[in-house]
């Protein structure tokens, strides 16, 4: 397996810690933001980050606006939203715009990795 340089987006710092070490333990570099701001200034800063796992529900900015603050920038970062809500009419909104998988919480081991193929 290729590693892949990944950021987790996320309000939740024991959502953040158990996904860094799933992918740790599968070889991949990880950088965390708690918030849809920090990631933005985060992703401008490190231009190798290939992946975004990204929570939809988020205090101040929703992992929606993250999502297109994120597109006026960078259009080549793969993203992932991770949620535990269902809507499906965003859902569909999201993946015709760009968003390359959903991850439904909880998700297992094996979907997140997979997820980054």
């Amino acid at each position: 397996m290729i590693s892949k340089t990944v950021m987790i987006v996320d309000d939740e710092s024991m959502i953040r810690n158990i996904v860094k070490k799933i992918l740790n333990i599968k070889g991949h570099s990880c950088i965390e933001a708690e918030s849809g701001v920090q990631a933005i200034n985060l992703l401008k800063e490190n231009t190798d980050i290939e992946f975004i796992i990204l929570d939809l529900t988020m205090p101040g900015m929703s992992g929606e606006d993250t999502y297109y603050k994120i597109r006026e920038f960078n259009n080549s970062v793969k993203v992932i939203i991770s949620s535990g809500l269902v809507d499906t009419d965003l859902r569909e909104k999201l993946y015709n715009d760009g968003v390359m998988k959903f991850l439904q919480k909880p998700f297992k081991m094996d979907e997140l990795v997979a997820s980054l193929q």
